[in-house]
């Protein structure tokens, strides 16, 4: 019972559960994905409802000196942003319709695909120079 449960546990377990959630590796992966880029850019974050940019600490104690702003409703047209630096748009899949807007509005950007190991995406941005 005990070799079962040690392999289970060290070795099992993990081919299939995601330690804190999936949102817990979103954040994650955005943390790094932002860490990568300069900091003197703007990030909006288009997350809600299923989370926010600060929902999770994640983000924050990864990438302190980057701050991003929520976009709480969803985009019906193309957005009249200006935007006074380089700027990166996150989106989550479930907001992915949202990015033709943006792209509308900004078209000079490149599109990146974040995923999982098994091809789930994760999320997506729309950096803008």
């Amino acid at each position: 019972l005990v070799i079962t449960d040690l392999r289970y546990y060290f070795f099992e377990v993990y081919d299939h559960y995601v330690l804190g959630g999936i949102n817990t590796k979103v954040a994650t992966e955005v943390a790094y994905y932002l860490d990568e880029q300069d900091e003197a850019q703007d990030v909006y974050f288009f997350g809600f409802p299923r989370m926010g940019y600060d929902s999770l600490s994640t983000i924050a104690y990864l990438v302190p000196d980057i701050q991003a702003e929520d976009v709480l409703e969803p985009l019906l047209t193309s957005p009249t942003w200006r935007l006074n630096q380089p700027t990166i748009f996150i989106f989550l899949p479930e907001r992915i319709a949202e990015l033709d807007y943006v792209r509308t509005a900004y078209p000079d950007g490149t599109y990146r695909e974040v995923k999982q190991k098994n091809g789930d995406l994760l999320f997506l941005s729309y950096e803008v120079p």
